[in-house]
Parts: structure tokens; sequence; C-alpha cells
């Protein structure tokens, strides 16, 4: 009986320091910050350096199953199969999902390579039971080369049904001809290889990587060996055309040149596993060192302490938008994200393990807030400026919310763990300039645009509170407001203000709150809100998804 059980949620940013990241619609008012930063045109970020990549990790505690990642492919629909030392799984970019590949689960349970077939088939390759070939849209699954180690499998000719399958003992074709597989080797000696991973190229030639019975190319069925680097202990294969050949051997990276017939070392990085060439022709490996992106003669590293955390890659493979996902053996699955992001850490300066607010001023700078780090200033041209921390007159060790003082052009609002503090001019002040003043953890900040002398804050619980020089209004249940803690407050163009949290979206008439709602249903978990030019809210909630708010009344999307 096939079938999927939930085994946890993910998209958690695991990335330290400042960084551009999320894959959801649960921040919208982020993302349109993030479209000054990111170029709308993904494609045309060929010559970005991989600083400015985005890195995100998923792991065993975000739902993965295991750490061990050995295999991914995108589905039609943009979702992700994940092959894992665990099983194998369905990421829709919240959750995984495990799927059952059938009775003997505990035989399947290692999933070591993924192909998704042209007519909707899902064929996994296992650690110790061959293959399970799964119809996807009626749940019947078929073993195939039962017994086998399975390193890789790609489809070849679909007209003709074709699976190439790579295991310790020989490369298989199974085709409609071959149901059960048929060995192909270029000689007797080839016939019990340990094959670790085969590429297609464009004229749809198969290559094959053995680990110690050299390179194989593939057409009409049979195999020949073709010159192979001198005394490879093989492990990858990257093929873009005849003339573009790449292998990785234990003792490096190479390429084939076909003009004098040689295979010329471009990396000698140690034990690189899995290469592949993208579609600008770029290669990218990975090395003790990090990752490396190969493109017209020119390395580039990225350190692995900025990106994979686990230099042992054992899957890469490139997305519809041209993203690289990364399978390692310990570190989980890794995204890098193409874009015009650039990541800002512990080299420029800022140690803080989490980021936890951002304000830009008008001088090219951003304020920073960071768990247990603070408060602090970061300039892109002049780096990591003062800091701030409780012998300067911060209430607390993390800085939780920031925002600009509309009356004093520079000076900012604090929220800290234990209370507000106003800045200015490079000084902490616990009391504000007209007498306002808070104890208790500070979560969110909002001057109120309708009303200059006024300030919303909310901390972990109770609500909200208005301050409005040395006076202060609580707003909570007995207000009509049923929120512990305000994620977003924001007063539309029509003078409404609306303040979102956990427990649902309110709008506030002046002297009492009302909740709002969507189709009957009350609308919570609200994390952010923005306005577009004609007027509508758009609201994300991490439970409903995206949603619109036209008057009174919201509809889901």
């Amino acid at each position: 009986m096939l079938g999927a059980m939930s085994v946890g949620h993910a998209n958690r940013d695991i990335r330290t320091g400042l960084t551009t990241a999320g894959w959801r619609a649960t921040h919208v008012a982020a993302g349109l910050l993030a479209a000054a930063v990111v170029s709308a045109d993904v494609h045309a970020a060929q010559d970005l350096g991989l600083a400015q990549f985005g890195v995100q990790r998923w792991t065993a505690a975000d739902g993965l199953g295991s750490n061990w990642v050995r295999g991914v492919v995108q589905a039609a629909d943009g979702s992700l199969w994940v092959a894992s030392s665990m099983g194998l799984f369905r990421f829709d970019g919240h959750s995984f999902v495990r799927f059952d590949l059938g009775e003997d689960e505990q035989a399947y349970m290692s999933v070591t390579a993924l192909v998704l077939t042209r007519d909707g088939r899902i064929i996994a390759g296992t650690q110790f039971a061959g293959l399970v070939d799964v119809d996807i849209a009626s749940g019947v699954a078929t073993r195939r080369l039962a017994g086998q180690v399975v390193h890789h499998v790609i489809e070849g000719d679909a007209g003709r049904g074709e699976l190439w399958v790579a295991t310790d003992r020989g490369l298989w074709l199974i085709d409609r001809e071959h149901p059960d597989g048929v060995q192909v080797a270029p000689d007797a000696e080839g016939r019990d290889a340990l094959v670790r991973t085969l590429a297609r190229a464009p004229d749809g030639t198969i290559w094959a990587r053995t680990q110690i019975q050299g390179l194989w190319r593939v057409a009409g069925g049979a195999a020949v060996r073709v010159p192979d680097v001198p005394d490879c202990l093989g492990y990858g294969v990257a093929i873009g055309s005849d003339v573009e050949r790449y292998v990785s051997c234990r003792a490096g990276v190479w390429r084939w040149q076909p003009g004098s017939g040689v295979w010329e070392p471009i990396s000698s990085a140690y034990g690189v596993g899995r290469i592949h060439l993208d579609r600008r022709g770029d290669l990218w490996f990975v090395g003790p060192d990090g990752l490396v992106r190969w493109s017209a003669g020119r390395s580039e590293l990225l350190p692995i302490d900025r990106g994979l955390r686990d230099w042992r890659v054992r899957a890469i493979a490139e997305d519809a938008r041209g993203d690289l996902w990364i399978g390692t053996f310990s570190g989980g699955l890794a995204r890098l994200t193409r874009g015009a992001v650039r990541s800002f850490g512990a080299p420029e300066g800022l140690a803080g393990s989490s980021t936890t607010a951002v304000l830009a001023d008008g001088d090219g700078g951003v304020w920073l807030g960071s768990l247990s780090g603070g408060l602090r200033r970061f300039h892109l041209e002049r780096g990591a400026g003062p800091q701030w921390g409780p012998a300067e007159g911060l209430p607390g060790v993390t800085a939780w919310a920031l925002a600009p003082d509309p009356r004093h052009p520079g000076a900012i609002w604090v929220g800290a763990d234990a209370g507000l503090a106003w800045l200015s001019d490079g000084q902490l002040q616990a009391v504000g300039p007209a007498g306002e003043q808070h104890t208790g953890t500070v979560r969110n900040i909002y001057p109120d645009p309708a009303d200059p002398e006024t300030v919303w804050i909310s901390g972990e619980s109770g609500g909200a509170v208005a301050l409005r020089g040395r006076e202060r209004s609580v707003h909570d249940r007995a207000r009509g407001l049923s929120v512990g803690r305000v994620r977003v407050f924001h007063r539309d163009r029509g003078g409404r203000l609306l303040a979102g949290g956990l427990e649902g979206l309110y709008a506030f008439d002046g002297d009492r709150w009302t909740a709002l709602a969507a189709g009957g249903d009350r609308i919570d978990a609200v994390t952010a809100l923005a306005e577009g030019p004609d007027g509508r809210v758009w609201l994300a909630s991490e439970r409903r998804g995206l949603l619109v708010l036209e008057g009174n009344a919201a509809r889901f999307l």
C-alpha cells in the first residue's frame, strides 16, 4: 500500500549574520524590501560572484528525516523529491512528506537515486534492494534488479522507455524489450564494474563513470571505453557535448582537451563526489575547502563555512529557475539561489548568531539587531560600525525591533528584552524626547503615520500599548484586541489602523478593535502586511497562505 505521511515542517533560515532568504509567501513586506536588492531577471545574473548567491539549508530537524541526501529531482509542479537514507520525501517549500515505497519498507528505506520519468513514474534506487518503479497516479509499484546496490539512475530514450542504472555490479539497461534489465558493458571485465555516476549528453549518448574500470560511452545500446584520466579512482562525470567532458577522481577534477587528446587537471581538490554542468556551461563541484564554480578557465570558491557546512556531496540538481540543490552526506539539503543577493556575516565584522531586526537609514547604511548581540550599525562601504549593548544603555542583550522617529531625522526607536530606548547622535536613552517610556520586552514598534506623536509597541503578550508623550494606553482583550503579540501594525490609506498576530487580524475604529474574517473564517497567524497602489492590503499568514483585504472582507488566494 502506497501513501504519504507528514513528518514535519521546514524552511528555516539557518544562515548567520544578515542574509536574504525564504521561499514561502509569509514575508510579503520583506519580499518588497528584497526587490530592491534582488534582480528581477534571475537569468541575467550570469556574472555574479558566489558571495552574491544565497544559501539555504534543511536538515532532519526540519522534517527531512535524515541529513544524508543522495538524490534530488524537481517535479512539473515545482515540488522536489528527495532521496535520503531514511526514505523518499516530497518537499513543497512548506514541509517534507515521506512517501511510502511499499510493504517491505525497511528494505527500501535507504534511497540512493531518483528519476521522475516523462510518463509520470518515479524511479527510486535503493541501497539494498534494487529499484522501485512507482506509478504516482495509481500508486502501483514494481520491483526491479532485486538485491542490487544502486548508485545512480537516469532516463534515456523516453520513446523506448529506457532507464540506465549504475550499480555495484555493472551498468544495466531497463526498457520495454528488457523489463527485468540487461547488462551493458564494453567487455567481459566491465560486467562487474562498480559504476558510480551516469550522464546523458545533448546528443542522447550515455556516459558511465566507473570507479576503476574507466570511462564508458554508450550509443545504440553498445558501450565502448574512451580515454580516461590515468589511474583515476572515479566518482563523477558531466558531459556538455562530445567536446565538454569533465570527471572527478579521488585526486581532483579533470577536463578533456579535444585538441590535444589529453586530460588536464582543473582542480586538485581531494575526494570530489558529484559534479554538475549547468545550462550556462559552468561546472560545479565541492571539495574540502568549499563549493567551486569553474567557468572559462577560472575557479571561484565559496568557503565551506559560508555555505554547505559539509563538503561530501552526494547529489547536485538544477531546478527550473536555475537554482542548484545539493545533497550532502551529513549536512542535509541545501539550495544555492541565483540572484543579485549579497550576504554579510562574520567576515564583515557581524558576528551575531542571528539577525533579529533590520532598519535602513538615509546614509546607505543599516541598523541591525542580533540575538544576544545588541544593536549595531553597518555600512556597505565603511563596514561594521559601533555596537550598543547593556553597557551603552540598551535595555537588554537583544534588539528585537527598530523604527525611525519621524519627528527627529536620524533618531531611531529600539525595542529590547527589557524595554524601549531612543537613540540619537549615538546615545541611547531610556526615555524618549517627549517623555515616552516603557519597560518590558518590546518585539514590535510602529510610529503612527497619522499621528507622529504616537508610537505603538507590542511585547511577547498583552496586546499593544500606545505611547503619546508621557501618556500610555493599553489595548488588549478589554478593548477587543485579542492578540497576545502584535506581529504587524499598518495604517492604510483610508486611515484605518490594522494589527495582526497569531490569533487574528483586527481593525481599530478609534475606540475599539474588531476582528476581520475571510469567508466567515478567522484570519489567523498573520505575519506581514503590504498595501498596493490600488489600496488593496495583502496579508501573509503562516496557516492560510496569501490573502487580500478589500474593505472589511478578505479572501484567500
